[in-house]
């Protein structure tokens, strides 16, 4: 099982999700489970993607998604599947960089432009993703 997680800027409800999910990895709905916290029931059925999903109350980015792709057939970048999301639900979302600073992520933008980000320290001690400074190519 891989997995990568993906900060939203608008809270799709939770059906949306489910649909755009299926849409993007071309599966039934019922293959995706989408949950609040990690200790959910066992799985029953043919699960092959699951998102725990986290919801913060303030800031620009207010849902974290947190992948788990159980399907080796459908192991993407997450990077692209970044972009196929932020398109499909019409929205920004942050994905990390890779690096070890906390505050540097990449912004990734409906029509899939990646910007390069640094995070306000102070909001994000509170729990709220709020870009800084847009760094420039």
């Amino acid at each position: 099982m891989s997995g990568f997680d993906i900060v939203l800027e608008k809270v799709p409800n939770i059906f949306e999700l489910q649909h755009a999910l299926a849409k993007l990895f071309k599966i039934k709905n019922e293959n995706i489970i989408i949950d609040y916290d990690y200790n959910a029931k066992p799985f029953v059925g043919d699960i092959k993607i699951w998102l725990v999903i986290n919801q913060y109350h303030g800031g620009e980015f207010l849902l974290n998604c947190s992948f788990y792709i159980r399907d080796a057939k459908l192991k993407k970048d997450p990077i692209i599947i970044s972009k196929e999301l932020c398109n499909v639900l019409k929205t920004r979302a942050l994905i990390s960089d890779d690096s070890p600073n906390p505050l540097t992520w990449i912004m990734i933008l409906p029509n899939g432009t990646e910007k390069a980000v640094i995070l306000d320290a102070n909001e994000l001690d509170n729990d709220k993703y709020v870009v800084s400074k847009i760094l420039e190519d």
